[in-house]
């Protein structure tokens, strides 16, 4: 049963939807769905679009002091990003909001990977960026989205020297073009698993970790 509370809330909901002349007498007219005002469906998506391979790994292979187990460790962590495919991922996530609608999509671990040995002698260059790839996904959907703010957790160059092996994560938030976006942003702030004194940055490895949010206010 219904507490008085949540009844006058109910009611303070419901009465501004009719007009001073048409305000039903009888409480249990007040409260049936079709006295009320038509429901609003204001739909909010959050998805981790995942980095597709195991970058802790090739990072704690980089800073060993084993050289023998570099390149294996970086060949399968390529592998492991060719086999989870962000192309085929997006167009999964975009077709889910096709078929939602939402009106708000915030996206976490939106990455730009880049390897490129070839200045090392070695044959090797790769180039996966997240967000060109979904965004020309929805595009090509008709899907009008933009992007209302964005946080960079990573910027990092793992491999110093004429290498390169670098990554790049933000967290993103996207709105549907049909809405009214008052305010949007984000923030970051330094994270690490280790116990101290070894935090902050310092776990696994000397290289910065962080975390962040972001956010929007729309009508």
């Amino acid at each position: 049963m219904p507490s008085i509370k949540r009844t006058l809330v109910l009611l303070g909901l419901l009465l501004p939807a009719c007009s001073g002349t048409d305000l039903p007498t009888d409480p249990a007219a007040i409260l049936k769905p079709e006295s009320a005002r038509p429901a609003v469906q204001i739909g909010i998506m959050s998805q981790n679009l995942y980095v597709g391979t195991d970058v802790d790994a090739v990072q704690a292979a980089l800073v060993s002091p084993d050289p023998t187990d570099d390149f294996p460790t970086l060949i399968n962590a390529i592998q492991m990003l060719n086999a989870t495919d962000f192309s085929r991922r997006a167009e999964a996530l975009v077709e889910e909001i096709a078929r939602t609608r939402p009106l708000v999509v915030g996206l976490q671990e939106m990455s730009r990977l880049e390897v490129d040995l070839t200045p090392l002698g070695l044959q090797l260059q790769v180039l996966v960026d997240f967000e060109p790839i979904l965004y020309a996904a929805l595009a090509a959907r008709g899907l009008d989205y933009v992007e209302a703010a964005e946080v960079t957790n990573i910027d990092m160059e793992v491999l110093p020297g004429p290498g390169i092996i670098s990554l790049r994560d933000k967290d993103v938030i996207l709105v549907r073009g049909d809405a009214d976006l008052v305010d949007a942003g984000g923030k970051t702030f330094d994270y690490c698993l280790a116990p101290f004194p070894l935090c902050p940055n310092t776990f696994p490895y000397p290289l910065p970790i962080q975390r962040g949010y972001v956010w929007a206010k729309v009508n």
